[in-house]
Parts: structure tokens; sequence; C-alpha cells
């Protein structure tokens, strides 16, 4: 006897996946340079594109355990690195990076990935796309 597996077809299924995953492309980047600040010390407490700044990406982070001073050089290295590896040619020196007390900000250009802000709060993410507003011009 053949029997019929059941398929994912039913009204409402697809469109409930087809959303999930556009959502977590969008935030797919955030969570890259999220993992890879975590990987070399830091808390990360917010990854953010830039919505009116074309590729303009920040930075928040605490110190973790990255020794005290060192903070902004391993900033540089570790995002410079990183898009390196993606293709992209960050060199230390375009990265902005700014230490106060223990926490880190840093600011760089990188054209892929959509604006919003990937926020870290008790081991819970938060994502918050940003929406870009119409030009000024066509709306009158």
């Amino acid at each position: 006897m053949i029997t019929e597996q059941p398929t994912r077809t039913r009204q409402g299924e697809c469109p409930k996946m087809l959303f999930r995953i556009l959502r977590e492309r969008a935030w797919y980047h955030h969570q890259l340079l999220a993992k890879h600040m975590a990987e070399v010390g830091f808390v990360v407490r917010r990854v953010v594109r830039q919505p009116n700044h074309a590729s303009v990406w920040g930075l928040y982070l605490q110190r973790g355990t990255v020794m005290p001073g060192q903070e902004a050089d391993t900033v540089k290295r570790t995002v410079s690195d990183l898009l390196g590896r993606l293709g992209v040619k960050c060199p230390r020196k375009e990265v902005d990076a700014l230490s106060k007390g223990d926490r880190v900000e840093a600011f760089f250009i990188y054209p892929p990935g959509s604006p919003g802000s990937l926020s870290f709060y008790q081991g819970r993410e938060e994502w918050l796309p940003e929406v870009m507003e119409p030009a000024q011009e066509l709306m009158e």
C-alpha cells in the first residue's frame, strides 16, 4: 500500500516560510559581524547598518576579554580581516574605532546588507529593520 506523504503546500505555510527566510537574510551580515566580534572576545551590544548613509556600519561593543588598551586595534584588525575574507578591501585605517571605558564603538563602510539594527540583550536578539524614507521631493 502506498501512502501519500503530506506536503507543505497548504495555504499559509509557504508565505510564512518565505518571510522567515527573507527576514533571516536581512540580518545575515549583522549576525556574521556579531559572531566574529564575539569570537575575539567582545560582548556585542548592537550591530547597525545606517539607513541614511550609504553602506556605513556601526558596531557597539563591550570590552569582554579583550585586554584594556587594545580594543581599538583588535576591532580594526578583526573587521579588516573579516571583510577581506568576504572580498571587500577594507584596510585597518578605514575602520574608525573609539574606546570609552569598557565600551567600544566602530564604524566602517561595507556595501552588502540591509539597513537595520540587531541588538543583543540578556541573551536575546532583536532585529529592527530600518524603513528608508522617500525623498522629500517625491512627496511634494
